[in-house]
C-alpha cells in the first residue's frame, strides 16, 4: 500500500510503500524493508554502531521478481524510541530504480 506524504513535517519527496516484498541483505543481515520508496528504506535497526551519515553497500531483492540488485545508501536518520534505521539510495542504478518503479510492485497486499 502506498502512502502519499501528506503528513505534518513530512519531508519524503516519494511515495512509500508498506509491502513487505522488499529485502535487503547487508553486514551479514537480510531483513524486510518496514516501509521504502525509489529514494529510500525504513529498516528495523540491527547495526547500533553504524552512524547517522556512514555508507554502506549491499543486494536488494523484491519478492516475485527475478534477480538481486547492488545498492548504496547512506544512513539518514535513526529513530531510537522505535528502533528504526532510514537509508537513502545513493545514486542508484537504472535496473534499480526500474524494479523500484513497477507499478505492479508497489501496490500488492495490504
Amino acid at each position: 500500500m502506498t502512502a502519499p506524504s501528506s503528513q505534518p513535517g513530512e519531508r519524503r519527496r516519494m511515495p512509500r510503500s508498506t509491502s513487505q516484498r522488499l529485502r535487503l541483505m547487508f553486514m551479514g543481515i537480510d531483513q524486510v524493508a518496514v516501509n521504502w520508496s525509489t529514494g529510500g528504506v525504513l529498516l528495523e535497526d540491527h547495526y547500533p554502531t553504524l552512524a547517522v551519515g556512514a555508507t554502506l553497500s549491499g543486494l536488494l531483492s523484491v519478492e516475485g521478481e527475478a534477480g538481486r540488485y547492488r545498492f548504496s545508501a547512506e544512513i539518514v536518520r535513526r529513530e531510537v524510541d522505535t528502533k528504526k534505521l532510514a537509508l537513502s539510495f545513493i545514486n542508484p542504478s537504472p535496473a534499480l530504480r526500474g524494479v523500484l518503479n513497477r507499478d505492479e510492485i508497489i501496490p500488492l497486499s495490504i
